[in-house]
């Protein structure tokens, strides 16, 4: 198991700090407690730290343990508070695709990537609620980070919006993404009825280039940094939602609402 050098200093020193403070405790009987910095760099604080771990090794596993639940707690309670923050560019962006029902009491924002393989499994996911819920909303962030078959991928999806079909033309490349190359893209566009020569000119126009952009910027200031990434409410949510959990998600907020 490794971390950033930054995570090893932390968990490290709060390690020493409860085994320092350990160590002075079984020294109470000391009528002044020995200096903390002279304790810290003797010889004999660190063979008894070094013995002291060698005899409870859980107590390396269970600090890592701790330090990783407060990492992500701490970060998702910074991705939360930017949400907040940010709640009208994730949910009222004008020029983000909406699918699902544009006027629904409950928004979800997906940040995605054509080739990602977990966003796969997520629009399957996404395409049952909406068919089983006429009242969610879900507005998709293009968010291509994996090479720049993704970029165009993205850009082709936004120019099927300009035309109406972004829906179809999201679920179909979603539903196999192996092959996303320009030709690819403009059979499907062709397959959809698109007009190929708007397509094209969309695809290119530096309006289609800005919307990625803009959702890259969103994308940093909220923390993303993977994907599929969702939020709802003004709250992230775990990469792996099920139905099962959007759906009571959305449930809890539709009773707070009335």
């Amino acid at each position: 198991m490794s971390f950033p050098l930054s995570c090893k200093t932390s968990w490290v020193a709060g390690l020493l700090s409860a085994l320092f403070s350990m160590l002075l405790h079984t020294t109470s009987h000391a009528e002044t407690a020995p200096d903390s910095e002279a304790l810290l760099g003797s010889d004999a604080f660190k063979a008894a730290v070094r013995q002291y771990l060698t005899e409870n090794p859980q107590v390396v596993i269970e600090a890592i343990q701790n330090y990783q639940t407060q990492q992500r707690l701490a970060a998702r309670k910074q991705q939360d508070d930017a949400a907040q923050r940010l709640r009208k560019e994730l949910d009222n962006n004008a020029a983000d695709p909406v699918i699902g029902n544009a006027e629904g009491d409950v928004t979800l924002v997906e940040f995605f990537d054509y080739r990602c393989p977990y966003c796969h499994r997520a629009a399957t996911v996404i395409q049952d609620l909406i068919k089983n819920d006429p009242n969610v909303k879900v507005v998709m962030k293009e968010f291509p980070i994996l090479g720049p078959d993704s970029v165009v991928a993205a850009r082709a999806a936004l120019a099927a919006h300009q035309q109406g079909r972004y829906g179809d033309f999201h679920f179909e490349l979603m539903r196999n993404s192996a092959d996303i190359s320009l030709e690819r893209l403009r059979t499907l566009a062709r397959k959809l009825d698109l007009d190929l020569e708007k397509f094209d000119a969309d695809m290119n126009a530096p309006e289609t280039a800005r919307q990625i952009v803009d959702n890259q910027k969103l994308a940093t200031a909220l923390g993303v940094r993977g994907t599929p990434a969702f939020f709802m409410d003004g709250h992230t949510l775990p990469p792996d939602t099920t139905r099962t959990a959007f759906q009571e998600k959305i449930a809890d907020i539709r009773a707070r609402q009335n």
